[in-house]
C-alpha cells in the first residue's frame, strides 16, 4: 500500500508510463474525514496526552486541517509539541492559530514544489480561487482573460481532484491548507 495526500504525485506513481507500478495497483481515494469521527479522534488524542482542549479549539482544528487525516495529525503534533514545550496542560484559541500558522510555514516547500507543476494559467486560476474568486466571471477578470478559456482549466483541475465545484457556478480549492498558503504566498493580480 502507498498513501499520499498530493494527488498528482500519487496519479503519476500509478498511471506514468515510466513508473514501476504504472496500472499495477487499485486507487482508493480516502478524502477527507467526516466531521463528528474527526472531532472524536482529535478529542481522544489529547486526552491521551493529558492536554486539555475545548470543543471550540477542536472545531477550529477541524475547520483549519479540513478534515484532512494528514493535516490532523500534522496541526495536532504541533499543538502537542506546544504544549509540551511550554508546559501548559491545557491549549487555547491562539495557540491553534499558532500550531497552524507554523505547520503552513513548514509546508511551504513541498507546497511551493508542488505549485510549480501547474501551468501558468493555472496558477494564476488557483491564486484567484485561493483570494475568493470562486465564479468564472470574477476568476476571469482576476486573471485578465476570456471567461471562454476558464471552463477547460476548471474542468482539468476538477479532474485531478484540486479543485471542487462546491454549489452551481461556484468553484474552490479542495484543500483548505493548501488554498491558505496560496493566498498568503501570492497577492491578487488585480486586487
Amino acid at each position: 500500500a502507498f498513501s499520499g495526500s498530493v494527488t498528482t504525485i500519487m496519479k503519476d506513481l500509478l498511471y506514468r508510463k515510466r513508473s514501476p507500478f504504472y496500472r499495477q495497483l487499485v486507487e482508493i481515494e480516502l478524502g477527507k474525514l467526516p466531521a463528528k469521527p474527526a472531532r472524536e479522534f482529535v478529542l481522544s488524542r489529547f486526552q491521551k496526552v493529558g492536554l486539555q482542549i475545548s470543543n471550540e479549539e477542536v472545531n477550529s482544528i477541524i475547520e483549519y486541517s479540513g478534515s484532512y487525516p494528514d493535516y490532523i495529525q500534522r496541526l495536532g503534533l504541533r499543538l502537542y509539541q506546544l504544549g509540551i514545550s511550554r508546559g501548559k496542560s491545557s491549549l487555547g484559541k491562539q495557540d491553534v492559530k499558532s500550531a497552524y500558522d507554523e505547520m503552513i510555514q513548514l509546508l511551504d516547500g513541498e507546497f511551493s514544489t508542488y505549485f510549480k507543476g501547474f501551468t501558468d494559467f493555472e496558477k494564476e486560476v488557483l491564486i484567484a480561487l485561493a483570494h475568493g474568486k470562486t465564479n468564472p466571471s470574477s476568476m476571469a477578470q482576476e486573471t485578465r482573460k476570456p471567461i471562454s478559456s476558464l471552463p477547460q482549466i476548471l474542468h482539468r483541475l476538477m479532474n485531478d481532484g484540486i479543485v471542487e465545484k462546491y454549489v452551481e457556478g461556484r468553484y474552490r480549492i479542495s484543500d483548505p491548507v493548501f488554498s491558505d498558503w496560496l493566498s498568503q504566498r501570492y497577492p491578487l493580480i488585480v486586487g
